[in-house]
């Protein structure tokens, strides 16, 4: 048989192990030998199996150790950081511990003693178990957490502030750089280009019966909408204009100019099919060929956005790196409801320092090698536009500026005794969660904190006004709570001003994500509170009985947007019922063929007789039939138009 302790062979008249000294029960002495050994055998083969499986589940530990590499990078790069003192009191520390928790040899009581050497042969598949649940434990750590926590734990107060302020100057760099790259670098490109818009206007109901007590019947007009469409390519350029109402097209303009041909087109087609031509010096429009170059020539100017991005989060970490006045603590901060422990970092920042920021940034600019290839490479690209500009000559000017900089900076230095104060909320993944900002007698913060996917928010702003010869207190807030999914934030909040309620807000499925590209997507309802339309009502006076009812309507603002588009509106709500509602899309592209008229189908619009046969040649009769019929326009309006037409065509 075999010890069902250690797993050794045993006799079968044997009360205790050799090995391990672990009892023999009395039932398994009475076992028959066969029964045991293949019982052991058994759980060998359950244990090997075990021991498989163990193996194949701790395979990622390769990916894991991958992963905390970059940690233990941090870790070396800190050494230099860690403060000798602390490093010798932690030493101490664990020293004590283990002295005052090991017993001596002599003090282990006698039963818990080992008698004989162990054999971990039934124990093999429990180890690497153990192993393996503690090689995945330490991959599941956070890589981000656990770097923050020796920075936080083994830097100086300054070293971890300008840590934590890089790793945010990098995510505004590359924020910043997305704006950049989105919506300038890709639309500079003026000479293939296409852009649309349209631009809607819906009245409600409710809205066009209090329009009607002013004696204007509206009541047929539902919607007008506004369209725009631009076109730009091989050196012509496309505008079509279109109105509609209550859903009909009633009346359109396209215009055409041809740089080639230097003429103007304008056509009317509701009025009349045939295009008015102008030439460009009869329309008094400069044209100058040379300017479709400049055009074209314009992306090549901008600066790539990888420079633009490194550029930016470099000259910050140089001026960050002169903070030297920082205290640290750890504290819980609170936001609409939602604490979250973190580290307070509070920065000094006199005179001095923002002098030191400056001189650092400017001497570092001044022998910067990656921005002197910049500043050349963008004169030169402006030269080739004709810009008459030499590189080396303007890269001397700037170096210029910059010693004239450097020159006054005593003077900046020596301005006064002000100082700002900025502190920082930092959470255990080194993430700034707030930020606010001490200065000439204002005070500014911002937080949001997290627990799970709640969150809270509080926006502060506080200052002093001159009013009544003295200076009354101003405090305005904004906050709020909800829950965040995904990149998806929810949640309600309060506007107060000076602890009175102004607005309730609400937010839907804001993106917090897209943001970052630029675009924003989400929906925000704002109405007034109960204590502001109560104030608003008392103001009110003898209107407040009329007026009264729109105070405790919502505003919602709904947007849309991507790189494909963008679709926003404006509406005001009364609960589901449309007050009125303003919406603007559009959408950019590339440019496509610019339809230029045929010859047959111009007149000159210098030429009188030709403008006088292209009057007689509309059909304003069609046209006011069409607002009538299919637009719905009253007919008093109708007669108003067609005399005010009669009117101006007569003269």
């Amino acid at each position: 048989m075999f010890c069902q302790n250690c797993g050794s062979k045993m006799e079968d008249t044997d009360k205790v192990c050799s090995q391990c000294g672990f009892p023999v029960y009395e039932e398994a002495q009475a076992a028959e030998n066969g029964t045991v050994e293949k019982a052991a055998v058994e759980n060998t083969a359950a244990e090997n199996q075990a021991v498989q499986s163990v193996a194949a589940e701790t395979q990622p530990a390769q990916s894991v150790e991958a992963e905390t590499q970059p940690v233990q990078k941090e870790v070396a790069e800190n050494a230099a950081e860690i403060q000798p003192e602390k490093v010798a009191e932690t030493e101490s520390q664990v020293t004590e511990h283990v002295e005052a928790t090991t017993p001596a040899a002599g003090d282990v009581p006698p039963e818990t003693a080992p008698k004989a050497k162990t054999s971990f042969k039934g124990k093999k598949g429990i180890v690497i178990a153990g192993a393996g649940a503690a090689v995945l434990l330490v991959g599941a750590l956070s890589a981000s957490a656990m770097t923050n926590f020796v920075r936080s734990t083994f830097s100086s107060p300054e070293k971890y502030f300008s840590y934590v302020m890089e790793k945010e100057a990098d995510e505004a760099a590359a924020t910043i750089t997305n704006y950049y790259e989105n919506f300038i670098v890709n639309n500079i490109d003026l000479t293939n280009k296409s852009a649309s818009a349209e631009l809607t206007v819906e009245l409600g109901e409710e809205l066009r019966d209090l329009i009607g007590f002013t004696g204007v019947d509206i009541s047929w007009l539902e919607n007008v909408k506004l369209g725009v469409d631009a076109n730009i390519k091989n050196e012509a350029i496309g505008l079509a204009l279109k109105l509609a109402a209550n859903g009909t097209d009633f009346i359109s303009a396209n215009l055409a100019a041809s740089g080639s041909e230097e003429e103007l087109y304008i056509q009317v087609p509701e009025l009349n099919k045939t295009y008015i031509g102008f030439d460009f010096t009869d329309a008094d429009i400069y044209y100058d060929d040379s300017a479709w170059e400049i055009l074209e020539g314009l992306p090549s100017v901008l600066p790539e956005s990888k420079d633009v991005e490194a550029l930016l989060a470099k000259y910050v970490g140089i001026a960050l790196n002169c903070i030297d006045d920082v205290d640290k603590d750890k504290d819980t901060v609170k936001a609409g409801g939602v604490s979250q422990k973190c580290t307070v970092l509070e920065a000094t920042i006199d005179d001095k320092t923002l002098a030191d920021m400056l001189e650092a940034v400017l001497e570092e600019m001044e022998k910067d090698k990656d921005l002197e290839k910049l500043i050349k490479k963008t004169v030169e690209a402006a030269d080739e536009l004709g810009a008459d500009l030499d590189a080396d000559d303007v890269y001397d000017e700037f170096l210029d500026g910059i010693d004239y900089m450097l020159d006054e900076l005593d003077y900046f230095s020596a301005l006064g005794d002000s100082e700002i104060v900025l502190t920082v909320w930092v959470n255990g993944d080194g993430e700034v969660i707030g930020s606010g900002i001490e200065a000439d007698g204002m005070v500014s913060s911002s937080v949001m904190t997290r627990d799970g996917s709640k969150f809270g928010y509080e926006c502060v702003v506080e200052t002093e006004v001159y009013s009544y010869y003295s200076y009354e207190p101003i405090a305005i807030t904004l906050e709020g709570s909800g829950k965040i999914s995904g990149d998806k934030l929810n949640g309600e909040f309060a506007l107060e001003y000076n602890n009175s309620g102004i607005l309730d807000i609400t937010v839907a499925d804001y993106n917090m994500e897209t943001v970052k590209e630029g675009y924003l997507n989400g929906t925000i309802t704002a109405s007034l509170s109960k204590a502001a339309a109560s104030l608003a009502t008392s103001a009110l006076g003898s209107e407040a009985a009329i007026l009264s009812a729109y105070l405790d309507y919502d505003i919602v603002l709904d947007m849309e947007s991507s790189a494909k588009g963008t679709n926003v509106s404006l509406a005001i709500m009364d609960g589901e019922d449309m007050f009125a509602k303003l919406t603007i899309a559009g959408k950019t592209g590339s440019g496509s063929k610019v339809s230029i008229p045929a010859d047959k189908n111009v007149i000159d619009g210098t030429d009188y007789d030709d403008l006088e046969e292209w009057l007689d040649g509309m059909d304003l009769d069609a046209l006011l039939e069409k607002l009538e019929d299919k637009v719905g326009v009253s007919s008093d309006i109708i007669d108003a138009l067609e005399s005010m037409m009669s009117y101006y065509l007569y003269y």
